[in-house]
């Protein structure tokens, strides 16, 4: 709390309460969710704390509906940008990414954590655009990245060191996590809630306590203040058996959800306080029609609006515990793509890819398929179209996930 207040001086207590408890909060089915809230607050008021906005952060509230924060002379809204000098372009990501409010507000206070020296951690359900966000963020940062996917199968040796064939010889280099804390990347860990507790718990020791023992006897250290030159790493030799972390390491983690349907493991439950936690979600109706409009410019833009009503009752009805997949802005762009090249198909034929992953549950599949009625309904032919955006094809897909 202290931290995110210290960063974020104009917003409210209540606030900064809902963002740290986010990660936890927001993934509470819909009946308890208001309950822990209103319980966080009571304790918070018990305590002789203040919970009232102030009125700095009730404008700023107000002004995230109306404008977006963007690049400009060095700074991304209100918060600094300072770019880094990447030694290899290539390491540099560049995502195709549509600028919508939500993100734009995700990147922002992302940044004000990365300025701040935290390592960052992202959770949410697939397919809301935490890969999206985390490439973007490097790429505005103009930051190396070195990425790794966990599995259930990641051995602590696995995320240490990486085995290749050379010459007919199978030799054993830095794994991704070692090349980016020696010369000072960011790391994106993906899939982080599917790694054992063992893999779990070297990460978090990275980051708690600067020091992780590697299979050949070196040893990754924190680096002393009187160090801090962005060569050091290069000027003390590989051979050196501790091996200082550039000051500029940093880890970017992925995570999705805890429990049912993605069966990870409650990684912010283990790790969680060693991180700034942002928990990703779903973006707003007017976001995600505006990015729809990008992806699916032939689509007529009431029949987007629709689309994004159709996904809202999906999605309410896995908060009520009616389906068992919390449906993304993921496959929503699915279908948006599929309907832009093949106009002559019918909503429910472009989502036949999706869907029909429960055909084999007829009464449910029939429920999944009877929420896109409403999509070619006339009931909302005189509902207002949004006001028009630029019609430039985006041709990649929205979730790639990096290589």
């Amino acid at each position: 709390l202290g931290s995110h207040l210290r960063a974020r001086p104009d917003e409210g207590v209540e606030r900064a309460v809902d963002h740290i408890f986010a990660a936890y909060q927001d993934f509470l089915p819909s009946a308890k969710r208001g309950l822990a809230r209103r319980v966080l607050r009571d304790s918070l008021c018990a305590a002789g704390v203040s919970v009232e906005r102030p009125e700095a952060s009730r404008g700023a509230a107000s002004a995230r509906s109306l404008a977006a924060p963007r690049e400009a002379n060095g700074v991304f809204g209100d918060a600094p940008l300072i770019k880094r000098d990447a030694a290899r372009e290539d390491l540099v990501p560049a995502p195709p990414f549509v600028e919508i409010a939500a993100h734009q507000w995700a990147l922002r206070d992302m940044l004000i954590d990365w300025n701040a020296g935290r390592h960052l951690l992202l959770i949410g359900n697939q397919g809301v655009g935490k890969n999206k966000l985390a490439d973007r963020f490097l790429m505005l940062l103009d930051a190396e990245r070195e990425y790794v996917q966990l599995h259930r199968d990641t051995s602590v040796q696995a995320l240490t060191a990486a085995p290749s064939l050379k010459d007919g010889v199978v030799v054993w280099d830095d794994a991704p996590l070692v090349r980016a804390a020696i010369y000072g990347r960011a790391l994106v860990v993906d899939e982080a809630d599917k790694a054992p507790l063992e893999v779990v718990c070297v990460l978090k020791a990275l980051v708690d306590d600067g020091e992780l023992e590697l299979a050949d006897g070196r040893r990754l250290v924190r680096a002393s203040s009187d160090d801090d030159d962005a060569r050091l790493a290069d000027d003390l030799g590989r051979s050196s058996l501790e091996i200082p972390i550039h000051p500029n390491f940093r880890l970017i983690v992925l995570a999705n959800r805890p429990g049912w349907p993605f069966l990870g493991n409650d990684f912010y439950r283990e790790c969680g306080d060693v991180f700034a936690c942002r928990a990703v979600a779903n973006a707003d109706e007017a976001s995600e029609v505006q990015m729809l409009r990008r992806y699916g410019p032939s689509v007529p833009p009431r029949r987007l609006v629709r689309l994004t009503h159709a996904f809202k009752k999906l999605r309410r009805w896995y908060d009520d515990g009616a389906i068992s997949y919390p449906y993304s802005s993921r496959e929503l762009v699915k279908i948006v793509q599929h309907l832009d090249r093949f106009p002559d198909d019918g909503v429910k034929a472009a989502a036949s890819s999706i869907f029909d992953f429960d055909a084999q549950d007829p009464v449910l599949h029939a429920k999944l398929l009877g929420a896109l009625d409403v999509v070619d309904s006339e009931k909302y032919d005189d509902a207002p179209a949004p006001a028009p955006a630029p019609r430039r094809r985006v041709r990649a897909y929205y979730m790639a996930v990096p290589p």
